[in-house]
């Protein structure tokens, strides 16, 4: 990281930042090349590993780049305050960047898991998923192999 002085290492602000995110982003490759796509997402971490999990149509370009099991890139982004910093080009922010393979969940449970993870972020509400929705959608999670987080506030 460039700027050590924004760097953040600690577990706890790490965690924060990405449950203040409101939308993570992934950077797919695919046959057609670079794509982008801002998503919903939930995640885990434990003993400093960093799984997220996400959701996709059974159909489309998304599905079919996550199914290539090749690298993808996430990132998301809090803006503290949308004014930039006094004297600067830089606003106050909190970002998250990762990286990882993604792996399609087949398993009713953990699928489930991983969409009230997603559900709860989002809606801060616990949901019942039926068995019948669970097979209208793939869900995939993405253990992070690498990570990092920066802020200017």
């Amino acid at each position: 990281m460039r700027r050590k002085d924004r760097e953040v290492t600690n577990l706890k602000e790490i965690k924060e930042i990405l449950n203040e995110a409101r939308v993570l982003t992934l950077a797919l490759v695919d046959d057609e090349g670079l794509y982008s796509i801002p998503l919903n997402y939930g995640f885990t971490e434990e003993n400093g590993e960093i799984t997220i999990y996400i959701h996709s149509a059974k159909e489309g370009r998304k599905l079919k780049a996550l199914r290539g099991k090749k690298p993808i890139g996430v990132s998301s982004y809090v803006y503290v305050d949308d004014y930039p910093v006094e004297g600067s080009f830089s606003t106050h922010y909190r970002s998250f960047c990762g990286s990882g393979i993604p792996y399609e969940i087949q398993e009713n449970e953990e699928k489930r898991f991983a969409l009230s993870l997603l559900v709860k972020r989002v809606t801060d509400k616990k949901l019942s998923i039926p068995d019948a929705s669970l097979k209208n959608v793939a869900v995939f999670k993405i253990p992070l192999n690498s990570y990092s987080a920066k802020q200017n506030i």
